[in-house]
C-alpha cells in the first residue's frame, strides 16, 4: 500500500474507562496487543484525558486552568 493509499484509510476514535480495582495500563496494553495481532488493527495514537465527560459527571472539577484576571 502507497503512502497515499495509506493517508484514505478509516480511522476509529475508541474512549475506554477502567472500572475501579483494575490496573489500566496493563489492560490497556493487553487490549492493544490482541487488537493487532488477531484483527489487525494497530494503535496509531493514545493520549490520557483528564479533562473527559467522566469528570463532569462526577462532579470533579479538573477542567484546565485559564488566564482570567
Amino acid at each position: 500500500m502507497t503512502g497515499d493509499d495509506a493517508s484514505h484509510r478509516k480511522q476509529y476514535v475508541l474512549r475506554l474507562q477502567p472500572l475501579p480495582g483494575a490496573n489500566p495500563i496493563r489492560a490497556l496494553r493487553w487490549v492493544l496487543k490482541r487488537l493487532l495481532r488477531q484483527y489487525g488493527l494497530r494503535c496509531i495514537d493514545i493520549r490520557e484525558d483528564h479533562y473527559g465527560p467522566a469528570n463532569e459527571e462526577n462532579g470533579d472539577d479538573l477542567s484546565p486552568p485559564t488566564n482570567e484576571v
